[in-house]
């Protein structure tokens, strides 16, 4: 096990369990560090599973997590539990990928000033690319599942392939997740 992903591991454990109240402090301020302290879990399970800690994580992890972090693991479970390490040998200025059952996940974590997400490009076809929250970038849906599952343009180049993002970026800090089929 490397000294990175024990790091990460101690660091998740650290951010879910620690306290979230002290003395002399209003309640806007202990709200304010509970969603920062959400925030920055989320990121580290992004990174813990996309070096291959994803097969550690259970499905109960949505459970044991705090209310604004379990709402974020429960839409994008899928690309966290029991996902695999990312195909890529470098990781990517926007964020990390990670992959389960021939699906590619990307957390983008740092939104593209372009966006558009660039990646080497991979020998497989690609079928579709989705978000898997569209409400995360504040994306309008009438609520009918094509809505929902709107797909993103992905743009195939001689090396790499972009990915089009929404003009809108995400405005709640949690790492946004892409899925590609």
């Amino acid at each position: 096990m490397s000294a990175r992903f024990s790091f990460v591991c101690l660091t998740i454990i650290c951010l879910m369990v620690a306290p979230s109240r002290s003395w002399g402090q209003n309640r806007n301020t202990i709200e304010k560090r509970k969603l920062t302290r959400a925030r920055r879990a989320a990121r580290s399970l992004s990174l813990l599973a996309a070096n291959g800690g994803g097969r550690f994580l259970k499905d109960d992890l949505a459970e044991q997590s705090t209310p604004p972090l379990r709402e974020w693991v429960t839409q994008n479970q899928a690309a966290l539990v029991a996902s695999g390490p990312s195909p890529f040998h470098s990781p990517m200025r926007w964020g990390v990928s990670t992959t389960q059952g021939g699906k590619l996940y990307f957390h983008v974590t740092n939104w593209p000033i372009n966006n558009k997400l660039i990646f080497p490009r991979l020998q497989n076809s690609v079928v579709s690319v989705r978000m898997l929250d569209p409400s995360a970038t504040g994306t309008k849906s009438s609520g009918s599942a094509s809505d929902k599952q709107a797909g993103l343009k992905l743009i195939p180049n001689v090396k790499t392939w972009e990915i089009e993002l929404p003009k809108l970026r995400p405005t709640n800090g949690f790492p946004v997740l892409i899925e590609v089929t």
